[in-house]
């Protein structure tokens, strides 16, 4: 059982670095190929975090006679859901407004950015948390997802790229997969408490908001948000799955 349940991974991990892995080590490359289509937001970095995305829907529909799937985009609460996604967004928005942070968040940017985002950012979430959370549900969730953040973390191949030189990119990376193993576990926990993908997917994007944009809205913002947070965590029914 174990074993097939490994091959129901390794199939979802070799489709998605297969789809990745090429572009993170010819990334000019894929830009100036792109670079015609003239939408800005068709760019290499959409075809690589959708790479886990097309991976999972593949792999659903090949294993579905021996996959339950318990997580959908929702969750069975679709407001704690829009609120866990919505609120916090809405905070950082009217801060924003008086303490502006960067141009790329001003209004007439934020509209787009934050579903533009969302959208890239489910492609990687419906496979490490959709898919995978499912596949592996019958692992102890510590192995889960310390497996599933090794994965993810090799997934970026930071350490190809990060630096020229390959001693100081591996020193530059191990704070990286210590960061990705903890969200892995942060972001497990709150998939499977909640069932829905727009829980990580929110937790995601606002992970990456504060490495890019590291400003005291953007703090606050999620300190505010994390009172929210835990409190819709700890309100969402929580149903057996896993161990």
């Amino acid at each position: 059982m174990k074993r097939k349940i490994f091959l129901h991974a390794l199939l979802y991990y070799t489709i998605a670095c297969a789809i990745a892995w090429p572009i993170f080590l010819n990334m000019s490359y894929f830009q100036e190929l792109l670079k015609p289509i003239g939408v800005q937001v068709i760019n290499p970095f959409l075809i690589i975090m959708w790479g886990p995305g097309l991976a999972a829907l593949l792999c659903y529909f090949i294993f579905r006679k021996s996959i339950t799937r318990k997580i959908s985009l929702f969750g069975k609460k679709w407001v704690h859901s829009l609120l866990f996604f919505i609120v916090p967004w809405s905070v950082f928005f009217i801060l924003n407004l008086f303490y502006p942070v960067s141009e790329q968040y001003a209004p007439k940017n934020f509209l787009v950015l934050i579903p533009v985002s969302f959208v890239f950012t489910l492609g990687e979430e419906l496979g490490w948390r959709g898919f995978l959370e499912d596949a592996l549900k019958s692992i102890p969730r510590v192995w889960r997802w310390l497996f599933i953040g090794l994965m993810w973390e090799i997934w970026h191949l930071r350490f190809l790229w990060i630096d020229e030189n390959r001693i100081t990119a591996l020193l530059k990376t191990a704070p990286f997969l210590l960061v990705t193993i903890a969200l892995s576990f942060l972001l497990g926990y709150s998939t499977e408490r909640s069932k829905s993908l727009v829980v990580p997917i929110t937790l995601h994007l606002w992970a990456n908001t504060i490495v890019q944009s590291p400003h005291w809205v953007t703090f606050l913002s999620v300190g505010l948000s994390g009172i929210l947070w835990f409190y819709l965590l700890y309100k969402w029914p929580s149903q057996a799955f896993g161990k």
